[in-house]
């Protein structure tokens, strides 16, 4: 008995079988890296131009659980709104916008990233505005078009999602 069964996966079938079980596991295995540990996403519209194109694809660090000045990050909002963006103003931070430019506790923002002056957006937030535990200030890079912090103020650290390492 034991002899038929052997028989009948021999050589080319047993090969087949196993590269079977080699591609479910690597399968597998993919899916758990892709579920846990980093996040796809399509940048979508212009707000980061310069640095992320529209249509562009991104890969994000679920991981990282500390947020500094500079990154993109990947955000979702509760509305079901995914957004990519740059983070400029941390807990503590106050952060201010007057005569086209972001201030960050009282200092010019500087970097060779921004594109376009950097307005108020007709919305609830206040300028000066001070960031409490766990509130971030996210803009993008293309300041004239982007709707970011300005426009639906700070994001919190659970609706940041990761951040970009791979653009």
């Amino acid at each position: 008995m034991k002899r038929r069964v052997l028989k009948k996966y021999d050589g080319h079938k047993l090969l087949w079988f196993r590269m079977a079980q080699l591609f479910a596991a690597i399968l597998v295995l993919m899916i758990a890296v892709f579920r846990l540990f980093i996040g796809v996403s399509t940048v979508s519209g212009h707000s980061m131009d310069s640095t992320l194109r529209d249509g562009q694809t991104v890969v994000y660090n679920r991981l990282v659980q500390y947020y500094d000045y500079g990154d993109i990050v990947y955000i979702r909002m509760a509305s079901g709104e995914k957004y990519v963006k740059r983070v400029v103003g941390r807990p503590g931070d106050v952060i201010d916008i007057r005569d086209g430019k972001l201030y960050i506790n009282g200092e010019e923002e500087t970097g060779d990233y921004v594109n376009g002056k950097t307005t108020a957006a007709q919305s609830m937030v206040k300028y000066p505005l001070t960031l409490t535990d766990g509130q971030y200030f996210t803009v993008g890079d293309n300041r004239a078009v982007s709707v970011d912090s300005r426009s639906y103020g700070p994001v919190t650290k659970s609706q940041i999602k990761g951040v970009i390492f791979i653009k």
